[in-house]
């Protein structure tokens, strides 16, 4: 599901190119997000489409770390720190997400604020349940665990 900012949810599927331009294979779903593009397609099950404003995304969860770029090789050597993100524009019960963030970073640069101050618009967050890309915008508080 994808979160939007005040709290609806939206169920759907991000529309991925076959071809990256970045790599072997299909983009990733974190490649659509931080595309220069404003909105994104999502498709539901019943066949409907709606076009999303990425900026109003504060939170999409998926099961697949590739499209995360969370794949073995992107995280070798990463530091897996569990933390608590606070988010605003939702409601109480939904504004604290629990996970685990994976820093690659340069020795001696592994500390969440140091993650967090390059990260990209959109940064992942693992759970048992799979990955959540997170709104960077959208974070009021990181709390290590």
């Amino acid at each position: 599901p994808v979160t939007l900012g005040g709290g609806l949810q939206v169920e759907g599927n991000g529309h991925v190119s076959p071809a990256s331009g970045d790599h072997a294979g299909r983009e990733r779903l974190i490649e659509l997000l931080l595309s220069d593009e404003p909105f994104m397609p999502l498709t539901s099950e019943e066949g409907g489409s709606r076009l999303i404003h990425k900026r109003r995304v504060v939170l999409i969860r998926f099961a697949s770390l590739f499209d995360a770029d969370l794949s073995p090789e992107e995280t070798e050597g990463a530091v897996e720190v569990p933390v608590r993100v606070e988010l605003c524009g939702l409601p109480p019960d939904r504004a604290l997400v629990d996970g685990r963030m994976m820093i690659v970073m340069p020795p001696g640069h592994c500390r969440i604020i140091d993650y967090l101050n390059v990260a990209r618009p959109f940064f992942p967050l693992l759970s048992d349940g799979g990955v959540a890309l997170v709104g960077l915008k959208h974070v009021v508080s990181v709390t290590p665990l």
